[in-house]
């Protein structure tokens, strides 16, 4: 049995334990600056052309042991390291990572095979667990469009059950390089455009729709004044006013 896994399975702990377990690993390896100069240390010579999935050859790929170049001490017994090398893609920009114009990736395994192209296309197999992920994403996973946690799940298994048919269908009914081709995920119904804030069709009731803007009419309208009311006396009075006493221009004589 052989546990692929990315650079996040290179933990002590993780590789210690499936080894342990008796499970051969196969996981990658961050590349480090101990390991950026080991691989400037490799001879032309010691570089093993690299195979694709189907067996033939990459162009401009290559694959090398670095056990001997690098401090493996602290992983399991019969750890080795290997490093694939292959040209840049095209458009692709370089980084500080690459090294003479190619993109390097390292693995760490403890399987004892001498065929480092065999060793190498082996390990590039697990990138299945990727597509596997991107089909599983363009079936439904990517949104759940539940309100709960137990209806997310539901949908979730109703997803992976769909994927297991497409896998099998395909490992089943298929041969040569369809068989090994992703397999085609459904195209879910799109959710319907929400329709633009303004409406730019033509007003065919433009008073109605002045009355429902501004709300009901009040009950009661005061009206402007048609004259300038009078003036008003506005001299001051040394002596406090009785309102009973004094005549003012709108109330008549007082009352006696």
């Amino acid at each position: 049995m052989l546990l692929r896994a990315d650079s996040a399975g290179a933990t002590h702990t993780f590789v210690d334990h499936v080894h342990g377990a008796g499970v051969r690993f196969s996981v990658g390896f961050p590349i480090t600056a101990r390991v950026r100069d080991a691989i400037r240390g490799v001879d032309d010579k010691d570089w093993v052309p690299a195979v694709r999935q189907d067996g033939a050859l990459r162009d401009g790929a290559a694959a090398a042991e670095l056990t001997a170049a690098v401090d493996l001490s602290g992983w399991p017994a019969g750890s080795r390291l290997i490093v694939r090398r292959e040209p840049l893609h095209p458009g692709a920009q370089q980084t500080l990572d690459d090294i003479d114009g190619a993109r390097f990736t390292c693995f760490l395994t403890d399987q004892t095979d001498t065929d480092l192209a065999a060793l190498d296309v082996r390990h590039r197999a697990h990138a299945r667990v990727e597509d596997r992920i991107r089909g599983a994403k363009n079936t439904g996973a990517r949104t759940l469009p539940c309100d709960t946690l137990a209806r997310n799940a539901v949908w979730l298994q109703l997803v992976l059950a769909a994927q297991d048919l497409m896998t099998f269908m395909q490992a089943l009914t298929l041969d040569g390089a369809l068989r090994v081709a992703e397999p085609p995920t459904p195209s879910l119904p799109t959710a319907p455009r929400p329709r633009p804030h303004h409406d730019h069709r033509a007003q065919t009731h433009p008073a109605d729709r002045t009355d429902l803007a501004v709300g009901r009419p009040p009950r009661r309208r005061v009206h402007p004044a048609t004259s300038p009311p009078a003036a008003r006396d506005v001299t001051p009075h040394s002596q406090p006013v009785d309102p009973l006493t004094t005549d003012h221009p709108h109330r008549g004589p007082p009352r006696r």
